[in-house]
């Protein structure tokens, strides 16, 4: 009995020594050596009250940890301090729950990235912070986020299109209360310009053939600026065009089936001198002519007009394709396609 008595005694002491040990490692920061002490406690007393709430405090630093490291953004300290607070106490749901909180708490941080960045995008300038508040967001991001992928779609469309999509169609109203040109928004991207050396029928002007990229997407009209389109810009600035101030122009003489002089034809006129319709492209304009309508336009809309240079044109007219021509590789041009030469087609004169 005496025996016995003193067992409990040394194993009570024991105890009082450990969790006091574990206390202390508690009060001076020292989570693993608290857990240690408390452990060997619930080793000889798997009851014992006083140990268990050390447990449960060792497991709140942790945790508090956890939350404190993903405040500050660094999640992935977050998730280490969980995973150790985890193997304090395997059944306790106070884990669960706290890394439903850090989950919420970086969704809310994403969500704030995001949407700074999206307001940095609305600036004209705004694009570097934009990517910026993206570099961040992808540091604490897991995976796949969706709040990211919007962020760097915008900023993708943004840095390729400023404000448009690619395949946007749009007209920019006029000072005078009218509508400019269709314009379209041609994708960003490159292509293969000119001829190979290969190519039948290509000259040495389209060789050699090179690569040419587009970092950035732009417009272009969907057709030729029409003879209505530059006669409001003739008649708002009084221009006076080449043929007009010449008195003359190059049309097609259908009798003769040449090109001749014909005194009269200027803008207004068609490729065979008759006065065009106003939806047919404007023709016997110089490229000074077209330059002064795109700065016109500019000047009314606010917006950049120009004329497009030949890579442009080309990689517009080629749309992704390769041929040889628009339509293709085929010799024959699909019917109503355009106005060919050597296509036997008849004249409205017959």
């Amino acid at each position: 009995m005496e025996l016995e008595l003193q067992r409990r005694v040394q194993v009570a002491r024991r105890l009082l020594a450990l969790n006091r040990s574990g206390e202390e490692a508690l009060r001076t920061g020292s989570p693993a050596l608290a857990a240690g002490a408390f452990a060997q406690v619930l080793e000889l007393d798997p009851g014992n009250s006083r140990a268990r709430q050390g447990l449960a405090a060792v497991e709140s630093g942790l945790i508090r940890q956890a939350e404190d490291a993903a405040a500050h953004a660094d999640f992935n300290a977050a998730l280490e301090w969980l995973q150790r607070a985890s193997r304090i106490r395997e059944d306790a749901p106070t884990v669960a729950d706290a890394r439903v909180r850090i989950e919420a708490m970086r969704d809310a941080q994403l969500a704030a990235l995001r949407d700074g960045g999206l307001r940095d995008l609305a600036s004209p300038k705004g694009l570097k912070d934009a990517r910026e508040k993206l570099e961040q967001a992808l540091r604490i991001a897991v995976p796949g986020d969706a709040a990211v992928a919007v962020l760097r779609q915008r900023i993708d469309l943004v840095a390729h299109y400023g404000s448009f999509r690619p395949g946007q169609v749009f007209s920019d109203a006029l000072q005078d209360g009218g509508r400019g040109p269709q314009m379209i928004v041609v994708p960003h991207g490159g292509f293969q310009m000119g001829a190979g050396y290969a190519e039948p029928g290509a000259s040495d002007a389209e060789r050699p053939q090179h690569y040419v990229r587009f970092d950035r997407g732009f417009a272009i009209s969907i057709t030729e600026v029409t003879v209505a389109e530059f006669g409001r810009f003739v008649a708002a600035t009084n221009a006076r065009p080449r043929a007009t101030r010449r008195g003359h122009s190059i049309v097609y003489d259908e009798r003769s089936g040449n090109f001749v002089r014909r005194n009269g034809a200027d803008w207004q006129a068609g490729y065979n001198g008759a006065k065009a319709p106003p939806d047919n492209p404007v023709m016997h304009v110089s490229v000074r002519d077209a330059e002064a309508y795109a700065a016109w336009l500019s000047a009314q809309t606010g917006r950049h007009y120009r004329l497009p240079s030949e890579a442009e044109f080309e990689y517009a007219l080629r749309a992704g394709t390769t041929g040889r021509y628009p339509w293709g590789d085929a010799g024959v041009p699909p019917e109503g396609s355009g106005n060919f030469t050597g296509s036997l087609d008849v004249s409205p004169s017959g």
